[in-house]
């Protein structure tokens, strides 16, 4: 409706916190606008030496890196194998938040109809 209409987004000048804001939106841009991960980058393309790799979750020293690209094109490829679509109507937070919760089994479906967490 409005493409041509720049978009401003705030966020902590904190490389965790931008990195993650950088992330949340470059999603948008896979899922909602169709762009590919190239195109996506491009985007941020003049802030890319702020953008922080990932790591694991777990403890203890990292023995790798996760970039933003790596996050992006798993979640291109999911979106192309379907494992993960909103639809129209976008993503349901409320069965998110019951079936998350421990008291409702804490599962997360990860492969549409094959495989649960």
């Amino acid at each position: 409706k409005n493409q041509d209409c720049p978009i401003v987004v705030q966020s902590s000048y904190d490389g965790r916190s931008f990195t993650n804001t950088v992330f949340l939106l470059g999603a948008y841009m896979i899922m909602r606008l169709h762009m590919t991960v190239d195109a996506t980058e491009k985007v941020f393309a003049p802030v890319n030496h702020r953008i922080l790799s990932f790591r694991d979750v777990c403890p203890g020293r990292q023995n790798f890196s996760l970039y933003m690209r790596d996050c992006w094109s798993g979640l291109f490829k999911a979106k192309c194998l379907s494992w993960v679509d909103f639809g129209a109507e976008g993503f349901d937070r409320h069965e998110y938040a019951e079936l998350d919760s421990p008291m409702n089994a804490d599962l997360h479906e990860v492969v549409p109809g094959k495989f649960i967490a």
